[in-house]
């Protein structure tokens, strides 16, 4: 059986005072590119990511957003606005967005100005 003495406490109080203080959270979160790039290249055996083919499916442009991205373009070369061309294509504005600068696939016709009071040039 284990009793516990003053000197056993003292022992531990004197252990803990030792120890480095704990790293904070902002220096943890600071380190995290670092830390999963050294994961990824493997300097720590055994430890790696799980395989999330979810994650892998968000990430991937297909042939679909491809096809998006052009038909939204063969609207807007028809003279509808930007907004009407991804409404008619079934996509955000903003969704096509990303997707035109990730396939690389600039618009290259004419860019509308605002018919309407108050509205200005279209920037995507």
């Amino acid at each position: 059986m284990f009793t516990t003495t003053t000197e056993s406490i003292s022992s531990a109080v004197a252990y803990g005072a030792s120890l480095k203080s704990p790293v904070s959270y902002a220096h943890q979160v600071g380190q995290a590119a670092k830390i999963r790039e050294e994961i990824k290249s493997g300097k720590y055996p055994g430890v790696s990511f799980p395989d999330n083919p979810k994650i892998k499916e968000a990430n991937r442009l297909t042939e679909k957003n491809r096809q998006a991205v052009s038909l939204v373009h063969s609207f807007r070369r028809e003279g509808h606005s930007l907004a009407k061309s991804c409404k008619m294509a079934g996509v955000a504005v903003s969704t096509y967005a990303d997707w035109k600068d990730r396939l690389k696939m600039p618009y290259s016709g004419p860019i509308l100005t605002g018919t309407r009071k108050g509205k200005g040039r279209e920037t995507v």
